[in-house]
C-alpha cells in the first residue's frame, strides 16, 4: 500500500462531506488576511466590462487541473480541487463573481497574506 501524502489525501476525500471539510479546513488555515487597515478599492468605471463566472466555468477549470502539479499560494492541492469540483464549483463561482463585482483581487490578498507571514517571523 502506498503511504504517500497524495494517497493519504485521496483516502480522506472519499466522502463528499469529508472532502468539503478538508478543503474548508485547508483554505481556512491558509487564509489569514487582516484587511482592517486597507481602504476599499474604487469601483471600476461605468463603461468597464466585467465578465461573469458561473458554476460550469469553475467546474470545467477544476476538472482540467493536473493532479501532479504543486499547490498554489492558497495551499490547496490540485487533486483536492479536481476531486471536489462538483461540490465546490457553485460556492467558489459565487466567491469569484463577488470578487469581480467588488474589485477584490484574490492574488493581491494572497500576496498580503504572504507578506504578513514574513513580517511575523
Amino acid at each position: 500500500m502506498d503511504d504517500s501524502p497524495v494517497t493519504e489525501l485521496w483516502n480522506k476525500m472519499l466522502g463528499c462531506k469529508k472532502s468539503t471539510e478538508l478543503f474548508s479546513k485547508t483554505l481556512a488555515n491558509n487564509s489569514t488576511l487582516d484587511d482592517s487597515g486597507f481602504v476599499p478599492p474604487c469601483p471600476p468605471p461605468s463603461d468597464y466590462f466585467m465578465s461573469s463566472i458561473n458554476r460550469d466555468d469553475v467546474f470545467h477549470a477544476f476538472s482540467g487541473l493536473n493532479p501532479q502539479k504543486a499547490y498554489g499560494p492558497d495551499g490547496v492541492l490540485a487533486i483536492v480541487l479536481k476531486t471536489c469540483a462538483s461540490v465546490l464549483a457553485l460556492c467558489l463561482a459565487k466567491l469569484f463573481q463577488l470578487c469581480l463585482l467588488t474589485t477584490l483581487h484574490l492574488s493581491t490578498s494572497c500576496q498580503e497574506v504572504n507578506r504578513s507571514r514574513r513580517d511575523a517571523t
